[in-house]
């Protein structure tokens, strides 16, 4: 995109596509030819001698990157990102809300799936009459529900 902005509109075209990512990321942009010249104010090999490959430093990151027909090349000098230990005490509270949140989700989950377990244990040791009555409309209600069923034909086949 660069080079056809150069393309069509010369350096003046350049100089806005080069404005417009700036905006649009942040960071600055220099554009050089192959050797090096820079192809906004035409000093020959100022902003090419300088920087050739890519690299990071504490203060920035720069990045070359060059046009498919390999006449332009965009220099991109951005600023780096924010370190972790920016985002670590929003990321603790992150992990404390969705705990707090999920609480009640598993204690909902887990209640009902004990009060089955100690009815299949009352069952099996012998208390016949041991049911659920689970109101649920899920499939651990479902389970409940099939619980109470089999409890219920096996008491029957006992009677019978």
């Amino acid at each position: 995109m660069a080079a056809d902005a150069h393309r069509t509109g010369g350096a003046a075209g350049l100089a806005a596509y080069g404005k417009k990512l700036e905006r649009q990321m942040g960071g600055k942009r220099y554009f050089t030819d192959v050797r090096g010249k820079d192809l906004l104010t035409e000093a020959a090999g100022e902003v090419g001698a300088q920087i050739r490959h890519p690299f990071t430093s504490n203060a920035e990151i720069t990045l070359v990157g060059e046009s498919s027909e390999g006449t332009l090349r965009m220099i991109s000098r951005i600023p780096p990102p924010l370190p972790m230990s920016t985002f670590l005490p929003y990321l603790g509270i992150v992990v404390l809300a969705i705990a707090l949140l999920c609480w009640p989700l598993a204690a909902n989950l887990a209640r009902p799936l004990h009060t089955l377990a100690q009815s299949v244990d009352r069952f099996g040791q012998g208390d016949l009459a041991v049911r659920t009555g689970s109101a649920r409309r899920d499939e651990i209600g479902d389970l409940a529900r099939s619980f109470d069923r089999m409890a219920d034909r096996i008491c029957d086949f006992a009677d019978g």
